[in-house]
């Protein structure tokens, strides 16, 4: 089991190689972690909250891309399902 430091420093360098191009695809996101869309970019806003060694731009323009993502998700609905680790 990854450890949730080490788990929030993957999310963020996945992150980092994909925030220029939108954030990275729904079935990358799920073949690297495990997790829905959703989810990944829930564990990401939580995961900047820490800055995580970014400069002070770099995570800025992560968090707007994680904002943008969410924002085009919408709310959650009652049948969407929880990534793994929720369900662990």
């Amino acid at each position: 089991m990854t450890s949730q430091p080490q788990e929030a420093a993957d999310v963020v360098a996945f992150a980092q190689r994909w925030y220029r191009y939108g954030g990275g695809d729904p079935s990358d996101i799920m073949i690297e972690f495990g997790l829905s869309e959703r989810d990944y970019f829930l564990r990401l806003r939580d995961a900047l909250g820490d800055h995580q060694g970014l400069d002070p731009q770099t995570a800025a323009d992560i968090a707007a891309v994680v904002a943008r993502r969410l924002d085009e998700l919408g709310p959650r609905t009652d049948g969407e399902s929880l990534s793994r680790a929720a369900s662990a």
